[in-house]
């Protein structure tokens, strides 16, 4: 937390993993003193899923916006993949009245949206957006749709 003000948001951001130890390291060591810089007030949870099944992000997302929720209060939840690197400090880590996609441009995709539905990346939600949203779904097994099913939430 901020020693010089008092931050508007304690914000808990949660990273799923799984077998990327650089990416982790990558996100982390950028992840840290951006929020730092925008005198945020947070916590990191990485959360990985046990055992060598088949990868249910949005599973394991649910199970740690509960234990999060549990830790704490907390006023924004941001859902962070961990091979997304904000790059630079305008991109407010914060969460607003709506839901808020903080990755819609990535530079591997020369900033455009693939489709106009996207929340994939990094989105914020309050607890209460989570919550009225039911949180992701838990029927995506393997990589990909549980960002398109949380869009039509």
């Amino acid at each position: 937390m901020p020693s010089a003000c008092r931050a508007r948001q304690r914000l808990a951001v949660i990273i799923p993993y799984r077998d990327r130890a650089r990416h982790l390291r990558l996100l982390l060591s950028y992840l840290h003193p951006f929020l730092q810089r925008q005198m945020r007030h947070y916590q990191i949870f990485v959360v990985e899923q046990a055992y060598d099944e088949t990868f249910n992000k949005g599973m394991i997302m649910n199970v740690a916006f509960t234990e999060v929720m549990r830790r704490g209060r907390w006023d924004c939840i941001v859902f962070h993949d961990v091979d997304m690197v904000p790059e630079n400090d305008r991109n407010i880590y914060e969460c607003m009245r709506q839901p808020r996609h903080l990755s819609p441009g990535v530079d591997v995709l020369r900033y455009v949206l693939m489709y106009s539905d996207l929340v994939g990346g990094a989105l914020a939600l309050t607890p209460t957006q989570v919550v009225r949203t039911n949180g992701y779904s838990n029927l995506y097994w393997g990589w990909g749709a549980e960002d398109d099913d949380m869009y039509m939430r």
